[in-house]
């Protein structure tokens, strides 16, 4: 132990001793490039060496290894590489020198070390000159995102964390004879500085005893900085007594699984930040991208196009005091409606330009034949652990103050018929948003009569939702399994290729990419279609000019439809240009979302299967969300707000992106377990259609409700006179008494499912009786006797029975769970249409001030038990029904 003590004290003292030398970044270059450092499974060798091949082309020279989730970079980080994984690591590191790329080698002992411990020491050591043997030039020392509280053992040796971490990272440096060193403090962006950069003890300690040859990475003002200046930059080069290397946690998605980021590296749109003149004050910059490798071309490309915007020749001096300081991020209204700063400085990078030119780049990849080599998990596929909240805006609108409607519309408030417009197929490439005309004319409405108590409204007819899944032909492989990984596994491409081809030989994969390539080769992809697919999965801290749009126009559109529905004189000149003007800016949202449903399946025909793979996640969520859009215009409700969030935020607290926001503004945001589908096993297009129900779909309706009928599973022999028995006993009586709260679901070849309900069950059953059942009693005659009797004939003796239809409700029922619900699909239609289903009526319910629904079910149908337990419903115990009833009541609160 005591030995131990002297040598790093040697080697800290020696160290200290020695005059400033020029930092050795001058020796080898600025560094720019990718860090390999997220929470995840980390990429495999394919990816990297693909990885570093793209690097190449672009300009980019430096790669940094180190995954959190490869066991043998943290966990077990004193465990030396089998021959396997050492032959692995070898090839990947002879590949990045042969396109020029310095490999660095990164280990994260922080989690358990003991810096005392002679043999703590010896193993740090002996794992470092093993990667040195393979032929790596370049090593990282990382001590983020550990408890900086030393052992008791620690705390003998040595005065701080700091002056730990600083020691056995300076005899690290020696024993490798002085490579290329990167060191990642524990302290590493401003917000963790205690108690701020220019005094934090712990960052001072470093730039006193680290040896000065060593760089320091730094992440900014925040974990995910949107604002990275170059007074920041030299308060903190003077504190650690050398210049930084940036660990840009811009494009970085493994805290949100709903989000993923194809914007430029830039500033955010009211921000400054990340100006070229940085480069002079810093000694490399390195982005953390995305989780998924094929979707970081955007975040590299432009990375390298800001590097090699650089001019010294003219950058002056006074370029850094013209950025304006950082301001918190608020939701205030002044902050969100500001428009686009176009005055910030970025020196000679033009992140627009840079964007346009990625993207022209990126085209041709998703042409290319290639298919996924590992696992795909996908990570948006299941429900988060907690509902996404806050309700905050993101980005570049006011919020909308809650409005409670207390009164139904009498009539349509508008009908939107919604055609094919070629100009919405054209995107609006500069920054000014459409909708500031939009926002303008809020001001300029005047107040809105409502009216009067006495009078009955009924609901509006609501656009139509196209659900898109797909069907299996390659299926798309989850991960259940430990994400911790070793180099052997996770970046080998030979241990997940043995499992794709159990489940798809080479001759399907080919046939398969065929296919997509003559699909593809008919409906192209365009620079403009994955613009708008960056523009929709921007920044963490604001959406792109398209998403904004979209966002803006859906707000507006809710926002005039609930004041319209209070105007008294529906016939004035005022209202009509009003609707008319509503009526115009549903067209141009409807044509948006088509665009939306269009670039989807487009990416999904692309014959570059592993692109598809690592997008499909994220592109499924918006597709399901923006379709969904489509039919709420007329019945979207409040958005709660909430003040606790602080004013400057981490990006991970506006949960799920464009997605997340749109999600925020139905009225049922907090049910987010409906917005969670499944993931279909292959990405290939299916389309179904939720949509209100009419009067001349009842035929089909009833058709569907006799085949599904006791879960599809008896036989309807007994049925064979009285085919529209079991759609007459409920859903009938839905579709005639409350038409409004019915939709039904299509496919290619017809309605295959259909969801019925009603606001207020007990009143509904009033009129069953008073409105319904005569006619009922007058289409099926009693049976004579009622011995013996079949299914059919103990529907029609119920027909004719005069209990309370709502005896199985108790008065907590009708308070909690006042509204009534019952629905049915076929078994080729896709599950996850039941949730979309049920969104398009929670919506409804909810906008309409009702909070609860319950379903009567079979008791013996375990198929519908399961259905609605998977919709959220649970078992109501307090109902007066009992088994002998036969039926179960289930609810849900929403």
């Amino acid at each position: 132990m005591g030995q131990a003590k002297s040598k790093l004290k040697k080697v800290s003292k020696s160290k200290k001793n020695e005059p400033q030398t020029e930092d050795k970044t001058d020796e080898v270059g600025f560094m720019c490039g990718v860090v390999e450092g997220f929470y995840g499974r980390p990429w495999t060798a394919e990816q990297r060496k693909e990885l570093f091949r793209r690097m190449e082309v672009m300009g980019l020279n430096t790669y940094l290894y180190a995954p959190k989730d490869d066991y043998k970079h943290r966990l077990f980080w004193r465990e030396k590489y089998s021959d396997d994984e050492a032959a692995l690591l070898q090839a990947l590191i002879e590949e990045a020198d042969t396109h020029n790329v310095l490999f660095v080698y990164a280990i994260s002992p922080g989690l358990d070390m003991v810096f005392a411990s002679p043999t703590e020491i010896a193993a740090l050591k002996n794992k470092l000159l093993q990667v040195k043997s393979l032929g790596c030039k370049a090593f990282a020392l990382l001590f983020d995102d550990i408890d900086p509280v030393l052992c008791a053992s620690d705390l003998e040796e040595f005065q701080s964390s700091a002056d730990a971490q600083a020691s056995i990272t300076n005899l690290m440096f020696e024993t490798l004879q002085q490579p290329r060193f990167i060191f990642c403090p524990t302290e590493y962006c401003a917000s963790m500085a205690i108690p701020d950069v220019s005094t934090s003890i712990y960052l001072k300690t470093l730039g006193s005893k680290l040896d000065p040859n060593i760089s320091v990475m730094w992440t900014g003002p925040k974990v995910v900085s949107h604002v990275i200046n170059v007074d920041s930059i030299k308060t903190l080069s003077k504190v650690l007594q050398r210049k930084v290397v940036i660990w840009d946690n811009i494009h970085a998605n493994d805290y949100d699984p709903k989000r993923v980021f194809l914007g430029p590296f830039k500033v955010m749109a009211t921000k400054p930040g990340r100006s070229t003149h940085l480069i002079q004050h810093i000694a490399g910059v390195m982005t953390n991208p995305n989780c998924e490798f094929e979707a970081n071309y955007v975040a590299m490309h432009t990375l390298a196009t800001w590097w090699k915007s650089f001019k010294p020749e003219r950058v002056e001096e006074s370029a850094a005091a013209n950025e304006s300081t950082s301001k918190p991020v608020t939701s205030s209204p002044t902050n969100q409606s500001k428009p686009l700063d176009d005055n910030f400085n970025h020196g000679d990078y033009d992140p627009d330009k840079a964007l346009y030119e990625a993207l022209i780049a990126w085209l041709p990849v998703f042409s290319l034949a290639k298919y996924p080599t590992c696992k795909v998990v996908p990570r948006s596929g299941t429900p988060p652990a907690m509902p996404m909240v806050p309700n905050l805006p993101i980005v570049s609108h006011s919020p909308i103050a809650t409005v409670c409607t207390t009164k139904n519309v009498t009539k349509p408030v508008v009908s939107v018929v919604c055609k094919d417009n070629a100009e919405g197929d054209k995107l609006t490439t500069n920054k000014a948003d459409c909708d500031v005309q939009m926002e303008e004319n809020d001001g300029k409405l005047e107040e809105m009569q409502t009216e009067g108590e006495g009078n009955k409204n009924k609901l509006d007819q609501m656009e139509t939702e196209e659900v898109t899944v797909t069907e299996a032909n390659v299926p798309m492989q989850t991960d259940d399994a430990d994400s911790d990984v070793s180099m052997a596994t996770a970046n080998s491409s030979a241990a997940t290729d043995v499992e794709e081809m159990q489940s798809s030989s080479p001759d399907s994969k080919e046939r398969e990419v065929t296919q997509q390539n003559e699909l593809s080769k008919d409906n192209p992809l365009s620079v403009e279609d994955i613009t708008m697919l960056a523009e929709c999965f921007y920044l963490p801290y604001e959406h792109g000019v398209f998403g904004r749009q979209m966002v803006q126009r859906f707000r507006w559109l809710k926002d005039k439809a609930v004041k319209m529905s209070q105007w008294k004189n529906k016939k004035s000149e005022d209202y009509l240009d009003k609707a008319l003007e509503w009526s115009e800016k549903a067209m141009i949202f409807e044509e948006q979302c088509r665009r939306v449903q269009g670039v989807f399946n487009k990416i999904c025909m692309c014959p570059n299967r592993a692109l598809l793979y690592d997008l499909f996640p994220y592109l499924w969520d918006l597709k399901g969300v923006v379709t969904m859009l489509r039919s709420y215009v007329k019945w979207l409700g409040p958005t709660s707000t909430f003040g606790w969030v602080g004013p400057d935020p981490e990006p991970w607290v506006f949960r799920g992106g464009l997605s997340g926001e749109f999600q925020r503004l139905l009225p049922i945001s907090s049910a987010f377990d409906l917005f969670c589908q499944t993931l279909p096993r292959s990405p290939q297009v299916s389309t179904y259609i939720v949509r209100p129900y009419v009067p001349t779909d009842e035929e089909s309706v009833f058709s569907v409700c006799y085949s599904t009928w006791d879960d599809g599973k008896r036989d309807m022999e007994m049925f064979e006179n009285h085919k529209q028995l079991p759609a007459d006993r409920l859903t009938g009586a839905l579709l005639t008494l409350s038409p409004e709260y019915c939709f039904v679901v299509e496919d290619e070849s017809g309605i295959c499912g259909y969801l019925a309900a009603t606001l207020n069950a007990k009143d509904f059953w009033k009129k069953y009786e008073l409105a319904y059942l005569p006619e009922m009693r007058e289409k099926y005659a009693k049976p004579e006797s009622e011995d013996e009797m079949n299914d059919a004939e103990k529907m029609i003796v119920d027909l004719h029975s005069t209990d309370d239809r709502y005896g199985y409700g108790s008065d907590s029922l009708a308070v909690t769970h006042p509204a009534m619900m019952t629905l049915a699909l076929t078994q080729c239609a896709y599950p996850n249409v039941a949730k979309s289903m049920t969104v398009c009526l929670l919506s409804a319910l909810k906008s309409h001030n009702s909070s609860g629904v319950h379903v009567i079910i079979d008791s013996n149908s375990k198929y519908f038990q399961d259905l609605y337990t998977k919709l959220g419903f649970t078992e109501i115990t307090d109902s007066p029904s009992s088994a002998t009833d036969g039926v179960t009541i289930y609810g849900r609160i929403f």
